[in-house]
């Protein structure tokens, strides 16, 4: 039997000032890195109520990492450069 890979914990804080602040949005953005990068067999990616950190939200968290002031234009790097994956080797 192949042995079984532990995926890496994504969680997006959905508390209402993170989701106030565009979070429901990088759910989207999230989830469509991980199909374009084929990540879905390293994450579990999920929402989470809250982080107690409103005031740097959009929060989020990748392992033990937390990212604060999460936005479109930085969430792919975010992710990206936590795997250590470079923007070029994408299958498209």
């Amino acid at each position: 039997m192949p042995e079984e890979i532990a995926k890496t914990s994504i969680y997006i804080c959905m508390g209402s000032s993170c989701f106030s602040k565009g979070a429901r949005d990088l759910v989207i953005i999230i989830n469509n890195i991980i199909e374009q990068y084929q990540l879905q067999h390293l994450v579990d990616f999920r929402g989470k109520r809250c982080f107690d950190l409103c005031a740097e939200g959009p929060n989020l968290q990748i392992g033990d990492n937390i990212y604060n002031h999460v936005t479109p234009e930085n969430v792919g790097s975010i992710i990206l450069n936590y795997f250590n994956i470079h923007e070029n080797s994408n299958q498209d």
